[in-house]
């Protein structure tokens, strides 16, 4: 089982407030402590950029500013995700070039804020920013009409995971793929029930494919 904390929205490193980012890097020492509690060696912390005010290129400055502010072994198990509004694939692989942090692929939030590149050609520079074995998010929205849409479904869309699966094939590497589904454990059975139905996939247990 991989373990590892994404710290909520209340985590903004980016802040342009003083109290925020002191909070903010309370919080991921906390996070950092409970993972050595709990004697997780392969230690991960995943955030999103953050807040956008005074444009993307200050936003990200600030970052760089504040992240060099954590204790080093904390800089060593952020991850950042591409967002759902602010902050896409494009802006976290520029971030990540600055300050040699891995880059998390949040599927979902790349369909809802596309990067001005295709996602093949992104997915390269992606896997290239990690040192062990890359995670990925996958989700479903919850409905087709805007106000839905960036909301998680209960369930997985087998036949978008699927799509999605396939255009990591021609990578040849292993990929963690975290679902991010309100139904949580049934709907991880579900899709499997379902992938074991539509596709050949050669299923090394109950939750590890080879695709």
């Amino acid at each position: 089982m991989r373990v590892d904390f994404h710290p909520s929205e209340y985590c903004v490193l980016n802040s342009t407030k003083k109290e925020v980012i002191e909070q903010s890097i309370e919080i991921l020492k906390y996070h950092y402590n409970l993972l050595n509690y709990l004697k997780i060696e392969d230690k991960l912390l995943v955030l999103h950029i953050g807040s956008k005010e005074f444009g993307k290129e200050n936003s990200l400055t600030r970052f760089i500013h504040n992240f060099k502010k954590l204790p080093k072994n904390i800089q060593k198990v952020i991850a950042i995700e591409n967002d759902d509004k602010s902050f896409n694939v494009e802006d976290c692989l520029k971030l990540s070039k600055q300050i040699d942090i891995p880059v998390i692929l949040d599927y979902h939030h790349h369909i809802c804020n596309p990067s001005t590149s295709p996602l093949k050609d992104l997915l390269p520079q992606i896997l290239k920013t990690w040192k062990k074995t890359p995670k990925m998010h996958f989700s479903s929205p919850k409905g087709k009409q805007k106000k839905d849409f960036r909301s998680h479904n209960d369930y997985i869309d087998v036949d978008e995971f699927i799509k999605f699966i396939n255009i990591l094939k021609n990578y040849n590497q292993d990929i963690d793929i975290m679902l991010e589904a309100k139904k949580k454990e049934d709907a991880l059975f579900q899709l499997v029930r379902k992938l074991k139905y539509k596709t050949n996939l050669k299923f090394i247990d109950e939750t590890t494919f080879i695709i």
